[in-house]
């Protein structure tokens, strides 16, 4: 007997949501905010509370997975050895430099950027100086 029903997606245990998340750089505050639920909800999942973990985190966990690979692959093609890469040091320098195009959180970018770097032979910089360093992407100046 055939069946054209779509497969059910795997049961994601909570270990696998933890250790994703992380692998992402994605910490609690945004998951809560990204899920709609509590910093300490977000907690008890991370910590493999009792509640199996439901299909609609499950899906959100895999297109994040997806996205960033597709960004990655993205952003590497768009590198030359010898470039400069900006990362960010907030969420709120992040979010101040590209707005409603920064996804996720800068904790996140950073780790893009590094899996970018171990690819592609190029030099992280921080995209914003704190005021009275010198910032090497925009030569000896004090900021």
């Amino acid at each position: 007997m055939t069946t054209d029903a779509a497969p059910a997606l795997r049961v994601t245990t909570a270990a696998e949501v933890r250790c994703n998340t992380e692998a992402l750089g994605l910490n609690v505050a945004y998951l809560a905010k990204r899920w709609d639920r509590t910093e300490s909800r977000v907690q008890g999942i991370l910590r493999g509370g009792p509640q199996p973990i439901p299909d609609w985190l499950a899906e959100d966990l895999h297109a994040m997975i997806t996205d960033t690979e597709e960004r990655l692959e993205t952003l590497i093609d768009g590198l030359n050895p010898g470039d400069d890469l900006a990362v960010y040091r907030t969420d709120t320098e992040y979010r101040n430099d590209l707005g409603n195009d920064a996804p996720y959180n800068c904790r996140w970018h950073r780790m893009l950027c590094a899996r970018a770097a171990a690819e592609v032979d190029v030099r992280l910089v921080y995209a914003v100086a704190p005021k009275g360093v010198a910032n090497p992407a925009e030569g000896d100046g004090v900021v």
